[in-house]
Formats: structure tokens, C-alpha cells, sequence
């Protein structure tokens, strides 16, 4: 490549200077080669083959005799916690979503529980209050004519609602009159206490019958709930309880492996023989031009008188000693710079 790639320079720069005429040069040829450094070549250090082993008398230890587990079994316990894990986890599983369903059965059923439940207690407090009103009839036809031989003695509105006494001076029929009249408040208060304490009585009653209906539908509605709910659990069981032997599995029963008792073994190993020594490897292969300095310096001689326009003349006096640019040259010129 360097000779193809000065042939060109040589080529462009002849084109160049044929203007005008070359200068005669003298370079001293020979000093030049004698001053120029030889090329080194790296030494190569070839690989030396390992000692060969002596021969050798080895002894393979011997083992007891021994009882293992097989271990094709050990899996067995393993593979029944799976199975059970994984029936377990399917059950969960299974069993919420089947709650989960059945908790529109028991809204649906609270629903119509509530409303029988307002229908009952709807009668429960019809039943109380014909029985307040049949106490309070009661008790009016008892104040009534107590009522009216009050007016009669004391006038309406009832003018002495305390039963103050008469004053001292009043005649003895007075007297009479204000002491009937206190006798009649007295019963018609009688009367009105005896009547306020059923009504309460028949209201607590209606009370109790009421949070008893409630609690009963209550108590129904968790029962159907807990229906359900075990409904539940029996069919998620049922869908996830196969067993092995179901599914055509069998875990084999672990055995023990015998292993019977091995004697030591002695085992010789001859010697091995030396390895053959490393081939030689002969010079590096170079280009032609580094065997041969002159040649080499001959052509950079060619290309540096076409570059400047020079001619080279054979004895010195000639022309101009130009050896020490030439030189100069060279070094400049030297392939890597």
C-alpha cells in the first residue's frame, strides 16, 4: 500500500514540476543505510510441556453397609399436604361464593318476614286498644252517675275541686253536701287511677307482645341464615372432598434401600510418558522491501527527487550535497510518524 500510495505522489509531482528544470543533487546513498537502525524482530518463547506423573498406586476407600430411605417416597407426605392445602383453599373459596349467593335468600326471606311481622304487630296493638276503649267505657259508666250527683250538690263546673270544708257558720245541710261531694271526688279519682293503670298495663302489654313478635322473626331469620350458611358448607365440601384413592392416585408406602458393604479397591496408574517438546516456529514472514534496506531506501530516494524536482548526480561536486535533507526527510517519512 505505501508503494501504490507514493507511486501516485510520484506521479502527481513529475506532472507538477516538468515547468521548470531539475536541480542536480548528491546524496551520500551509503551513509544513509549505514545510519539507518535495523529492524528487530520480537523473540518468541515457546511453551515448555508439564512434567509427565509418575506412576501411582491409589486406594478407592471402602464404604459399610447402609439402610437409607427411598427416596422415590420421600415426596408422600408432601404430596397428601398438597392435596389437602389445596382442597382447603377451594373450599374457602368455594364456600364464600355460595354464601355470598345465598345472602339474596335471606334478604329476600327478611323481607317477607318484616312484613308479616308489621301485619302482627298491627293486630297486637288493635287487640290493646279495643281493650283500652272497652276500660275506658267501663270507667265512664262508672264516673258518669258520680259526675252527675256532683253537679247536683256542688254545680258544674265542680266549683271546690280541692273538697275545701265549709266555713264554720254554715248550716248542717250545707256541711252534708260538701262532705258527699269529697266522697264523690274521691271515688271518681279512685276510678280515674284505677282506669289510667290498666290503660298503661294493656299499653306495656301491647309493648311486650310486640318486641316478642320482633324477636321472633329476628330468631327466624338468623335460623334461615345458619340453614343456609351449613347448606353452604355441606356443598362446597361435597365439591372438593375427592380423596386420592378417588382420583386413581396411589402413594406408595416408603421402603428402605439396603446397601451392601463395598471392600477398599486398589487401582494403579502407570506412569504417564514425557510430552514431545514445542515444534520450532521459523522467522516471521515480512514484506520483501523490509528483507532488503536498499531496495527500500532506493525507493524513498526516487519519490523525495520527484517530490522537490531534483535529479540525482553520481559524484559529489556535481551538484548540492543534499544527504541531510534527504535525511530529514526520510525520518519524517518513516512509516508510524
Amino acid at each position: 500500500m505505501l508503494r501504490s500510495r507514493a507511486l501516485g505522489w510520484l506521479i502527481v509531482l513529475v506532472a507538477a514540476g516538468c515547468g521548470r528544470p531539475a536541480e542536480g543533487v548528491y546524496v551520500d546513498v551509503q551513509s544513509v543505510l549505514t545510519s539507518q537502525p535495523a529492524a528487530a524482530h520480537p523473540g518468541v518463547t515457546l511453551p515448555r510441556p508439564p512434567s509427565p506423573l509418575p506412576a501411582q498406586s491409589l486406594t478407592v476407600p471402602g464404604r459399610p453397609a447402609e439402610s437409607l430411605s427411598d427416596p422415590s417416597n420421600t415426596g408422600k407426605q408432601t404430596i397428601g399436604e398438597t392435596i389437602a392445602a389445596s382442597q382447603q383453599k377451594a373450599y374457602r373459596k368455594l364456600v364464600a361464593r355460595l354464601h355470598d349467593f345465598y345472602q339474596t335468600e335471606v334478604a329476600r326471606f327478611g323481607r317477607e318476614q318484616e312484613k308479616q311481622l308489621d301485619v302482627e304487630q298491627r293486630k297486637i296493638y288493635d287487640s290493646i286498644a279495643l281493650q283500652v276503649r272497652k276500660a275506658f267505657e267501663d270507667y265512664a259508666d262508672k264516673r258518669l252517675p258520680l259526675a252527675a250527683r256532683l253537679a247536683l250538690l256542688a254545680g258544674a263546673p265542680d266549683p271546690n275541686p280541692q273538697s275545701n270544708p265549709p266555713p264554720n257558720t254554715a248550716k248542717r245541710f250545707t256541711k252534708e253536701r260538701y262532705a258527699e261531694a269529697k266522697s264523690i271526688r274521691e271515688q271518681m279519682a279512685s276510678l280515674e287511677k284505677a282506669f289510667d293503670a290498666e290503660a298503661v298495663s294493656l299499653l306495656a302489654s301491647a309493648e311486650e307482645q310486640s318486641a316478642i313478635a320482633a324477636g321472633s322473626v329476628r330468631l327466624k331469620i338468623e335460623l334461615f341464615r345458619s340453614q343456609l350458611d351449613k347448606k353452604a358448607d355441606e356443598e362446597a365440601r361435597r365439591q372438593v372432598e375427592v380423596t386420592p384413592k378417588e382420583l386413581g392416585l396411589v402413594l406408595a408406602t416408603p421402603e428402605k434401600i439396603q446397601l451392601k458393604a463395598l471392600a477398599p479397591v486398589k487401582v494403579s496408574v502407570n506412569a504417564e510418558p514425557p510430552l514431545p517438546a514445542a515444534p520450532e516456529v521459523g522467522k516471521y514472514r515480512v514484506m520483501p522491501a523490509k528483507l532488503d534496506p536498499a531496495a527500500e531506501l532506493d525507493h524513498q530516494l526516487k519519490i523525495w527527487l520527484a517530490i522537490n524536482n531534483y535529479h540525482l548526480v553520481p559524484v559529489r561536486g556535481l551538484g548540492r550535497d543534499a544527504t541531510e535533507e534527504f535525511r530529514d526527510w526520510k525520518k519524517q517519512h518513516e512509516p508510524g510518524r
